[in-house]
This record gives structure tokens, C-alpha cells and sequence, in this order.
């Protein structure tokens, strides 16, 4: 592909919108002078997939273990390797503090910024992925 975009002969471009609750693609092609969309499409994302401007997909809920009357949950991180949390443990980037450790989910109450300088806590729950 040429770049820039708007080069002899270009091949077709994709815009790409993550929001809060959706992506959006947009695919680009020049002709002439004329730029056209080809397609585009909206797919939505689960809820909280992008909290505060950020992905949130780097931990995973993959099981759960109890063991002297404790609740550890088994998380995965962006590489794949598997810890075991309980309540009390931090997670995450934003100082997420593990609250609650059930079966299939995890509570954790994280603290972000504000926007004014200062420091706001939110909960926030990872569900048990089922996935294969």
C-alpha cells in the first residue's frame, strides 16, 4: 500500500473507530479525484470493554479454586500465563483492589483520575470467559 492515502495509485484504506460500546470500520478507495466508501459496519463490544479510554482485555477470568474456605479466581494476563487472586490482591493497571472473588466473576473497586488533578474509586466486574 502507498502512503499517504491520497498517492498514485493507493490501495483501499480503513478507518477504525473503537468507542465505548462499538467499533466502527470505514473502507476507503480513490479514484480520480474521487474518494468513495466501500463498506462499512458497526460492531458492538461487550460492556466495559473500553473503560476511561482503554482497552480493558488484558485480564481474563479463566476459572476459579477453593481451598481452605477461600475463593482464589485463576486470571490470564496479555501473555497468557495464569495467577491465582483472592480478595485483598491488586489487579490491573489502576490500582484495582479485588473485593469479592466468586465462582465466575470478580469484583474489584479500581481508582482512576478524576479529570480534576485528583483520584475517584470504581467498581468494576470481570466475568468468567467461557470461551474455548
Amino acid at each position: 500500500m502507498q502512503i499517504p492515502f491520497f498517492g498514485k495509485q493507493s490501495e483501499p484504506l480503513l478507518g477504525i473507530d473503537i468507542g465505548s460500546s462499538s467499533l466502527k470500520i470505514v473502507e476507503l478507495s480513490k479514484s480520480g479525484d474521487e474518494v468513495k466508501v466501500q463498506s462499512a459496519g458497526t460492531f458492538p463490544l461487550p460492556p466495559n470493554t473500553v473503560v476511561e479510554g482503554r482497552i480493558f482485555a488484558e485480564i481474563t477470568m479463566v476459572g476459579s479454586i477453593s481451598q481452605n474456605n477461600v475463593r482464589w479466581a485463576l486470571v490470564t494476563d496479555s501473555s497468557g500465563s495464569v495467577h491465582r487472586v483472592r480478595t485483598g490482591n491488586y489487579l490491573g493497571k489502576n490500582y484495582g483492589r479485588i473485593t469479592n472473588v466468586e465462582e465466575t466473576l470478580i469484583e474489584v473497586l479500581e481508582k482512576v483520575p478524576d479529570g480534576q488533578g485528583g483520584w475517584i474509586e470504581r467498581p468494576r466486574t470481570i466475568n468468567m470467559n467461557f470461551s474455548p
